[in-house]
């Protein structure tokens, strides 16, 4: 009879054992799990603060452009006079944001050179350099590339797997093309 208890006991004791396991494997691919979710999440929001600074870049950049194709510097202007100071207060507001939000970046080429091109305008005449212009665009287009999408944010699973048969050459019930 004791042989019959122990039998049973280390069936009921293996039978925990193995679930234990499993519930150890189930916790360990949940772990997994959890942690591939925070690792997009965090490459998400990098992603997108990277967005933000370019659009607000692209926004100054703009600006600076409308700026001096309406107004020149030997036009007759009058610096502190309407439209133009209104104009260049703008300007120079966008540039401070902009320049606000990428003091906080960590140090990077395409920052930097954001702000070396934006240093300038602490001088008034800065604004009517096309020097200048050409110098923030190369920097927005700088932190463009850092702020490029990956396709897989843009487009379900299926569909990136539909691309890589397309691209491959195997394409799925259509004719070849002469």
């Amino acid at each position: 009879m004791a042989l019959k208890a122990a039998k049973a006991a280390n069936q009921i004791s293996e039978k925990s054992l193995s679930e234990a396991k499993t519930a150890r494997d189930l916790a360990a691919e949940s772990l997994r799990q959890a942690k591939d979710v925070a690792e997009r999440e965090l490459a998400d929001w990098r992603q997108s603060k990277w967005l933000e600074l370019y659009f607000r870049a692209s926004e100054m950049c703009d600006t600076l452009e409308h700026f001096q194709k309406v107004h020149k510097p030997d036009s007759g202007e009058y610096r502190y006079s309407e439209p133009i100071a209104s104009d260049y207060n703008n300007f120079i507001f966008l540039n401070r944001k902009c320049l606000t939000m990428a003091a906080v970046f960590p140090k990077n080429d395409a920052v930097d050179k954001l702000a070396a091109a934006a240093a300038a305008f602490r001088e008034w005449e800065e604004v009517f350099s096309p020097e200048r212009l050409k110098a923030i665009g190369e920097a927005v287009q700088d932190i463009r590339e850092l702020a490029l999408l990956h396709p897989a944010v843009l487009l379900p699973p299926e569909m990136l797997e539909q691309i890589k048969k397309r691209m491959t050459g195997k394409f799925e019930g259509v004719p070849p093309m002469i």
